[in-house]
């Protein structure tokens, strides 16, 4: 009875035909009530079918049954529990079915608080990535018009020498000419 989950002895049909302390407390329901009640009156009518689906297979096969589900208290309170089967027989030789009942609430809460965070870290690393590859972008942008820019200035620096020599040549060829002219001139 003090057992820190709960044990139910299940008849072949789903009947509780008994049941520990615990289970009792995690029903929230007197022993007495709950002796020859179905299991299913305490499940969540949206996990019925993840019940019966572990129920037949526990029967058809032997094997031990593990399911997650949400069940109902007498009160109306909801709660998750973990419901492990093993196939037995009373003292006629039927067919029973042994579950134990462990309340996972807390656990659920924490994954679900996990599973939360996680999706916060998500969205927090799409949201960066996306700023990244954003001030990537304006990255790239920057260094072609910062190269674009360069082979301007060259091209500019290139015309500008350019027109230096062409005005030396200019400045020389005038020379020239003006020495010509004065030899001319005294020739004349």
């Amino acid at each position: 009875d003090l057992a820190p989950v709960g044990y139910c002895t299940l008849s072949e049909p789903g009947l509780i035909l008994e049941a520990n302390l615990t289970a009792v407390n995690l029903l929230g329901v007197a022993r007495a009530d709950l002796v020859k009640q179905p299991l299913s009156r305490f499940i969540l009518k949206e996990d019925y079918n993840i019940y019966y689906l572990h129920r037949k297979q526990l029967f058809e096969t032997g094997a031990p049954q593990v399911c997650e589900l949400r069940m109902v208290k007498s009160n109306g309170a909801q709660f998750w529990s973990r419901l492990e089967a093993t196939v037995a027989q009373d003292g006629d030789g039927a067919p029973t079915c042994r579950i134990v009942l462990s309340d996972i609430a807390e656990r659920k809460r924490a994954e679900e608080a996990l599973q939360q965070a996680h999706d916060r870290l998500e969205q927090c690393v799409a949201e960066q990535t996306a700023e990244l590859r954003q001030a990537n972008a304006g990255l790239r942008t920057y260094i072609a018009e910062n190269k674009r820019a360069e082979a301007e200035k060259r091209s500019l620096e290139e015309r500008l020498h350019n027109a230096e020599k062409m005005e030396v040549l200019g400045i020389l060829a005038g020379r020239v000419a003006h020495d010509l002219n004065n030899v001319l001139g005294a020739l004349s």
